[in-house]
């Protein structure tokens, strides 16, 4: 590109980023820029420029992004994809130039209109040369493609990319995801991909074991019980005796006839035949139910399953 076109091409961007704030004010930022960021980004386009002409296609870059941080426009979407296009980013390219195009689709003055048709032939050219990959995957499943997530149905009608190395990732609820890298071969021009399901994953056993230990539990706690209400009825049952005697002791055999100072030993027996029986129906029902966990209790079910992932690629020239 000689002076003079850069010159012609910096106006062209120059004119271009005002009318694309008077038309569109506070479309790429939230407050439209300043005069002095205005005049930062035309400086840094035109540096941009100079770049190109130097093949410093990664410093050009840089630049353009940094313009169309404060305004964009079609000449600075135009660039922005000559560059990704020289550094073999294809697809990014391609997008840019498409957003050129649009955006200088109704320009009325010439260097619009042949901004507008430098664009386009780009976009032929693109479209054209970049392979085609076309992607099956099971029905309900999604997609990711270089990080990316995709549609399905756009995805199994074909999508275009760059030739080298990609990674597809399938994911479906209950499998792990499935993850396969593909090689697109520079001569290339479309390749269909088929990639199943990765293997199923069990359900979590988290639930499944606290229940597991709960109902484990069940029956020691039941027993505990038992024994302890057990232990205190047999207590109980023996201090009642022991009244029991110091009341004959007091009363004669047969118990005809008790002094009054007989009456506290009486009271004290009979509570403890009544706690006494009080513990005893409770320790035999604890250890029923217990008993009857272990033999009739629920039984936490256990499953497992085993799924394949596959995937098949097919290249065509």
């Amino acid at each position: 590109m000689r002076a003079s076109e850069r010159a012609l091409a910096a106006c062209a961007a120059l004119a271009l980023l005002v009318a694309a704030a008077a038309r569109a004010p506070g479309v790429a930022r939230a407050e439209d820029p300043s005069s002095g960021e205005l005049t930062a980004a035309r400086e840094l386009f035109a540096h941009g420029l100079a770049l190109e002409e130097q093949g410093d296609w990664a410093g050009a870059l840089a630049d353009f992004e940094r313009v169309a941080t404060v305004k964009t426009s079609a000449s600075v979407r135009f660039h922005l994809g000559l560059c990704l296009e020289h550094l073999g980013r294809g697809v990014d390219a391609l997008d840019q130039f498409e957003r050129a195009a649009d955006m200088s689709a109704t320009a009325t003055d010439d260097d619009g209109r042949r901004l507008h048709a430098r664009a386009e032939t780009h976009v032929a050219s693109l479209r054209k040369a970049l392979p085609v990959a076309r992607v099956a995957v099971p029905p309900g499943a999604g997609l990711v493609l270089d990080g990316r997530a995709i549609s399905p149905a756009i995805a199994s009608a074909g999508v275009r990319v760059d030739p080298g190395r990609h990674t597809l990732t399938v994911t479906a609820e209950g499998h792990a995801p499935e993850r396969r890298e593909i090689v697109v071969p520079p001569s290339a021009s479309s390749l269909d991909v088929t990639i199943g399901l990765g293997p199923r994953v069990a359900e979590p056993v988290a639930p499944a074991a606290r229940t597991e230990l709960r109902e484990r539990w069940v029956p020691w706690v039941s027993g505990g019980v038992a024994v302890v209400a057990l232990g205190g009825a047999s207590v109980f049952y023996a201090l009642r005796a022991r009244s029991i005697s110091d009341l004959d002791a007091l009363c004669g055999a047969g118990r005809v006839s008790c002094p009054e100072s007989a009456r506290p030993t009486y009271d004290r027996g009979r509570t403890y035949a009544n706690v006494g029986n009080v513990l005893l129906g409770v320790g035999s029902t604890a250890a029923a139910f217990g008993l009857g966990w272990l033999v009739f209790g629920p039984r936490a079910p256990v499953s497992a399953s085993v799924g394949v992932g596959s995937v098949d690629v097919v290249v065509r020239f």
